[in-house]
């Protein structure tokens, strides 16, 4: 089943940059609905729960978010899994979840490519990089208080880095850690004030795009970098968004796609379900129209495919983003349920005031 939503975006006048919008997304199947991690792997997805469930990882079809695949770790534990990542050679998977920073047993599980890709009766064995924290003295419980809950990592060069999730002070630290079976003590290297608890983070080795997502009190953000270099993570600019997504507010899992896209899994919330979110990034600094937004106006959704004015208006004109002009209307309900996914411009005509330009994205 595909969500059909109509997304509004004003832009206050002169704002120029990116923007980031939800393209379309699916519910997961019931066995995900804790998904914690998320890779694209070829043309199929790989995810897994974070705790209650087996060490499985399961096999998602972007294009349905339906299971094509469950794959057993056969000498693995499943005690708080977090993420996954991968490089040419190895899939890994990271068991750090510690919300109490009480554990000793912190480890990621590094599965070999070739043997995931021609395993029999889809079971498979693994290696353990097992670590600890350097600066971490104290192993009382400290639920939702510590500093040494880690949920992101990624692969970069020669190491996998291991991004915090800092309950006390909404920071993130950074810890490398050796890609190779072993026993290590982390050492931080850098910290960024990602002014929230990061949930996930991937990296592109090839256009060297990094991303963060996570959470602050109600709010999602992604924090994007669009090329990372060799100098410390925290002297990098990054663009955050506060996207408006469908399903639960608790993001886990994030991968990048093509150059302007990302997937994003949240798991199961109270009511809202757990659901895979494909995003695109948006530049809005090269169209005149959007340059005219303005926050005085509201638009509110009545319904799935339908949106209505709350303000008294002369007409309306919809264009796509080659400037024809699809829609010229009086009604006071916009529906652009027969229209394909992208980006309008809704162009407002009063009888006394400016006219006024509004980004529509349908999707």
């Amino acid at each position: 089943m595909r969500f059909f939503k109509l997304l509004l975006t004003i832009i206050p006048l002169g704002v120029f940059g990116q923007e980031i919008i939800e393209i379309e997304s699916h519910p997961l199947p019931i066995e995900v609905q804790e998904t914690s991690g998320l890779i694209l792997f070829e043309d199929r997805m790989i995810t897994h729960n974070d705790s209650g469930d087996g060490p499985t990882l399961y096999e998602i079809d972007p294009l349905t978010a339906l299971i094509t695949r469950r794959v057993h770790i056969a000498n693995a534990e499943s005690n708080d899994w977090e993420d996954i990542c991968k490089d040419e050679e190895f899939i890994y998977i990271g068991d750090f979840g510690n919300n109490a920073g009480i554990r000793t047993d912190l480890r990621i599980y590094r599965i070999s490519i070739y043997e995931y890709e021609h395993s029999e009766n889809d079971t498979i064995y693994c290696d353990t990089i097992q670590f600890s924290y350097a600066d971490q003295t104290s192993f009382e419980p400290a639920l939702y208080e510590t500093n040494f809950d880690a949920e992101a990592f990624i692969s970069k060069g020669d190491s996998l880095y291991i991004f915090t999730k800092n309950w006390g002070n909404f920071k993130s630290n950074i810890y490398p850690v050796s890609k190779y079976p072993g026993t290590y003590e982390l050492h931080k290297t850098d910290s960024i004030n990602s002014e929230g608890l990061v949930t996930a983070a991937d990296y592109d080795p090839i256009t060297k795009r990094l991303v963060l997502i996570g959470y602050q009190i109600f709010d999602d953000f992604i924090l994007y970098c669009p090329e990372l270099g060799d100098s410390p993570l925290s002297s990098h600019s990054f663009t955050r968004f506060n996207p408006d997504l469908s399903g639960s507010i608790q993001i886990e899992g994030v991968t990048l796609s093509d150059s302007h896209t990302m997937y994003i899994s949240s798991e199961q919330k109270d009511s809202d379900p757990a659901i895979l979110s494909h995003l695109k990034i948006i530049d809005t600094s090269n169209n005149s129209e959007l340059h005219k937004f303005d926050n005085k106006r509201s638009i509110k959704r009545i319904n799935s495919n339908e949106y209505h004015l709350e303000f008294k208006f002369e007409s309306y004109q919809i264009f796509n983003q080659s400037g024809s002009e699809l829609i010229h209307s009086k009604n006071e309900i916009i529906d652009l349920s027969n229209y394909p996914s992208g980006i309008y411009i809704l162009h407002i005509q009063f009888w006394d005031e400016e006219p006024y330009s509004i980004q529509i994205v349908n999707y």
